[in-house]
C-alpha cells in the first residue's frame, strides 16, 4: 500500500476527473490521501471529500501561510475549533511563505506559533509549508516546540545542512515534484538524503501533475 502524505485534491481544479482519478491512484495502491486545509473556504470540500472516501481521502486543519491576512485569527478561531470537535491527522498546512509576498509575514509568523501550540495541544503533528522562509520557520519551531511535536517540512528545497537540522530536531522532510526541474539543486543532495526522505506509515512517495493531453494527475511512486 502507498500513502500520498500530501495532496490538495477537493480543489475545483480536479472537479470534472477526481473520482475517476481517486480511483485509478486505488488500483495504482494508493489507498490513503492526506489533505491539507487552506483556509476557511477549502473546509467545506475537504470534509465532502473526506465523507465520500471516509477510508481512502483523510482531512488535516490548520490555516497556510499564503491565505494568512489581516484578519488572521478570525481564521484561527475556525482551525481551533475544527481541532476541538473532531479528530484530525495534522495541523496543516502551516509555515511561512516569503516568495509570493512579505506584506504579512508578521502575521504568518504569529500564526505559526499558534498553531504549533494548538498542534500540541492536541497531539497532532504538523505539515510545513517554508517556500523562501527555512530559516525563520525552523527558529520559531525550535523556540515553541516541545520535545514531543513532530512534522514534516513539506516540499523541501533546502541544502544538506537543512536537511540534517531538520532531522535533529525530528523531523522529516518531504520532496515534491520540484526534484525534477533541472534548476532545483535537489539532485545534488538528494543521494545524501535518501535516509530521511519523507516517511508516512512506513511508506515514501512523490506525487507531480505532467501536462498530458487529457489533464489527468499522473504518479510518481517512489516505494520507501
Amino acid at each position: 500500500m502507498y500513502i500520498d502524505t500530501h495532496a490538495h485534491i477537493y480543489d475545483t481544479e480536479f472537479q470534472t476527473d477526481r473520482s475517476s482519478m481517486l480511483e485509478k491512484a486505488y488500483e495504482a495502491g494508493v489507498h490513503k490521501i492526506y489533505m491539507p486545509n487552506v483556509d476557511h473556504t477549502s473546509i467545506d470540500g475537504m470534509m465532502e471529500l473526506e465523507n465520500k472516501y471516509p477510508k481512502q481521502c483523510i482531512a488535516m486543519m490548520g490555516l497556510h501561510p499564503c491565505y494568512v491576512k489581516k484578519d488572521f485569527e478570525k481564521e484561527l478561531y475556525l482551525v481551533e475549533d475544527w481541532l476541538a470537535k473532531r479528530n484530525f491527522s495534522a495541523v496543516g498546512e502551516i509555515g511561512i511563505d516569503l516568495y509570493w509576498d512579505t506584506t504579512f509575514r508578521a502575521q504568518q509568523e504569529e500564526a505559526l506559533k499558534i498553531q504549533i501550540t494548538l498542534a500540541e495541544k492536541y497531539n497532532l503533528p504538523i505539515i510545513i509549508h517554508c517556500r523562501n522562509s527555512y530559516r525563520e520557520t525552523m527558529d520559531i519551531i525550535k523556540s515553541v516546540k516541545s520535545e514531543k511535536l513532530k512534522g514534516i517540512f513539506h516540499c523541501f528545497s533546502g541544502t544538506k545542512e537543512e536537511a540534517d537540522e531538520v532531522a535533529s530536531i525530528g523531523f522529516k522532510i518531504g520532496i515534491g515534484g520540484v526534484a525534477t526541474f533541472k534548476n532545483s539543486g535537489l539532485d545534488k543532495i538528494l543521494p545524501d538524503l535518501l535516509w530521511n526522505i519523507l516517511f508516512w506509515k512506513r511508506t515514501a512517495l512523490i506525487w507531480h501533475r505532467f501536462p498530458t493531453e487529457e489533464k489527468e494527475m499522473n504518479l510518481l511512486i517512489f516505494p520507501s
